[in-house]
């Protein structure tokens, strides 16, 4: 259990680090725009890391008055591990979770 606990805490952590360095990075008048994160994993629904990632999505609305929408796609929805892994690489999804054996790739 205390592991789950701190692999969800891990999550949220990484996920807040990600999206506070693509907020700060726009310019003030980009900031005005609604801003929407992909984040892909190829876990189950009832998964610690997909809970963790729905609790992300919550706070950054609500962190943000809205303004950072986060969409959160579980069961390998967005595509297998390693085409997750290619679609951060060139732009096309903002995060992918998992064990860090697929990092390798």
């Amino acid at each position: 259990m205390e592991r789950l606990e701190g692999v969800r805490f891990l999550t949220i952590a990484v996920c807040l680090a990600v999206a506070s360095v693509l907020w700060s990075g726009r310019p003030v008048e980009a900031q005005t725009k609604k801003i929407v994160l992909k984040i892909g994993h190829i876990l189950p629904n009832d998964s610690a890391e997909h809970q963790g990632a729905v609790k992300f999505a919550e706070l950054m609305a609500q962190k943000t008055a809205g303004q950072v929408e986060v969409q959160v796609f579980p069961n390998s929805q967005l595509g297998n591990a390693k085409s997750q892994l290619q679609a951060v690489a060139i732009g096309g999804q903002d995060i992918f979770m998992d064990g860090i054996g697929w990092y390798v790739d």
